[in-house]
């Protein structure tokens, strides 16, 4: 299993912070913007679009993670079916 270094354990908790911050921005974006902000097409929806698939996906090493857990839990959930 990999281990971190010092280093990237920092890294991981700036890349959190920032990640939060930049939550915290965009949605400040939308209620200054007000109704207009919620229409998909607004800037701010892209925004926070684009953050939410960052967040959520990361990069690589984080999407493959995602995607091998999802087909073992389906595999895991057919196998009891079957």
């Amino acid at each position: 299993m990999h281990t971190q270094t010092p280093i990237e354990s920092i890294l991981s908790v700036i890349k959190l912070a920032c990640i939060n911050d930049v939550h915290e921005a965009i949605m400040l974006l939308k209620e200054i913007c007000g109704g207009k902000s919620y229409f998909k097409n607004h800037i701010s929806s892209k925004f926070l679009a684009d953050h939410e698939a960052i967040n959520n996906l990361g990069g690589t090493r984080e999407l493959m993670k995602q995607t091998l857990y999802q087909e073992l839990q389906s595999k895991k959930t057919r196998s009891l079916y079957v």
